[in-house]
């Protein structure tokens, strides 16, 4: 009798490892999506629009654009909620959403001035989502635009922002966030975030818009560069280029990028450094009862190419180069505090945290008030360049007569 149990116990230990998956489903049930879109319809409903890989890469593109193909769809619907709006694209689709490869998160510009809570609030519950994906600000724009917006390179909108994105980061232009970035700003003191931004590109959005639909322009009219500030989830306020590179230098995540500065031999030529090494930290004390701000870059740069002509290597010219570039990068990084002190009121350095770190008696004197703090604190720059070398050729290729 106890050897039957034991064999029975056995097979049924043995068989535990060859059950199915209680949930699984099939890949032709499910619509893979790669972007999502979220705004605020007319009537007030949530609206959701959601780009998903085509079945059929070779069918004709179903959401505008210039007439040519795409290797996804795009649909839109609305609900009083985002999962019930999400739910809907049952309806439309005849699919179930697949979320865990989705790139690219798209918040239209009146939406995230309401705050992006709620959204934030899905996608930390659903079992499928993606927190790995990258959120981006669409600036004077729906989510719905952007991602309709026909694709001149990869086969996707989604892909061709996200790679645009990527580039731009290391160029210091914009900045990378993914929704875990933002979602981990919850228990920050006071939580402050920047992201990405995409907009019309001045130049290029009237000869891109298409001859067919102006509700879908292609994304060669569009830029990612420049960043958004979110204060307490909120759009508080948007970067420039320059001031986002200026932030990035600050919160240390320069990889490495150009600055164009004077040529010191000859006027109106430019010379171009390329930083290689780069290094900041922000610091906060409490001198007299007030805050003391600082920030601090280290960096290295090498010379990229010179216009004009002129040696240098000359100890003068290497003086007058490094202080150009010191200058500019505290220029930039003056700019981007200017704006987050004077129009978003937002402490994007995080200074707080510092002073809560170093000195938490002064800081629960001053947390109720500290946006007022902040903003009419002196921010100290101090910037320290090096020029390890002038390239590979020490004379220009333009010589003086």
């Amino acid at each position: 009798m106890m050897k039957k149990a034991a064999c029975l116990l056995l097979i049924l230990a043995l068989s535990l490892p060859l059950c199915g998956c209680w949930n699984n489903f099939d890949l032709d049930s499910l619509a893979i999506v790669v972007g999502v879109g979220f705004d605020r319809a007319d009537d007030g409903r949530m609206q959701v629009t959601a780009e998903v890989l085509s079945p059929n890469p070779d069918q004709e593109n179903q959401s505008g654009g210039s007439g040519g193909k795409r290797g996804s769809l795009v649909y839109t619907v609305e609900g009083a909620t985002f999962f019930e709006a999400i739910r809907n694209f049952i309806a439309k689709t005849g699919k179930r959403l697949y979320w865990q490869d989705v790139q690219l998160v798209v918040v239209g510009e009146d939406y995230a001035k309401e705050g992006v809570t709620d959204l934030l609030d899905y996608f930390q519950r659903d079992q499928q989502a993606n927190l790995k994906s990258d959120l981006i600000i669409a600036k004077g724009m729906t989510a719905q635009e952007v991602l309709k917006a026909q694709p001149n390179i990869d086969q996707t909108a989604a892909a061709q922002i996200n790679n645009s994105l990527v580039g731009t980061v290391t160029s210091g232009e914009t900045v990378k966030a993914m929704l875990f970035d933002i979602v981990r700003q919850n228990s920050a003191l006071k939580p402050c975030i920047v992201v990405g931004v995409i907009e019309k590109d001045k130049a290029e959005s009237d000869a891109a818009e298409s001859p067919d639909s102006k509700d879908s322009p292609e994304l060669m009219g569009m830029v990612v560069k420049g960043s958004a500030i979110l204060k307490n989830f909120k759009l508080a306020g948007y970067l420039s280029p320059e001031e986002t590179r200026g932030f990035l230098f600050a919160d240390d995540k320069i990889q490495s990028t150009i600055i164009s500065v004077e040529n010191p031999v000859e006027k109106n030529k430019l010379v171009s450094i390329k930083l290689t090494e780069a290094s900041g930290k922000i610091k906060a004390d409490i001198v007299e009862n007030k805050p003391k701000l600082t920030v601090e870059i280290e960096a290295k740069g090498a010379v990229g190419d010179q216009q004009g002509g002129g040696d240098l290597t000359a100890p003068e010219h290497i003086g007058a180069l490094t202080a150009a570039v010191e200058n500019e990068i505290r220029k930039e990084i003056a700019s981007a505090a200017s704006v987050s002190q004077k129009e978003s009121g937002s402490d994007i350095f995080c200074f707080s945290e510092d002073i809560y770190q170093n000195d938490y008696n002064k800081w629960r004197e001053m947390a109720q008030n500290w946006d007022d703090v902040y903003a009419q604190s002196d921010i100290g720059i101090r910037v320290n360049f090096l020029i390890k070398r002038p390239g590979m050729i020490t004379e220009p290729m333009e010589k003086e007569e």
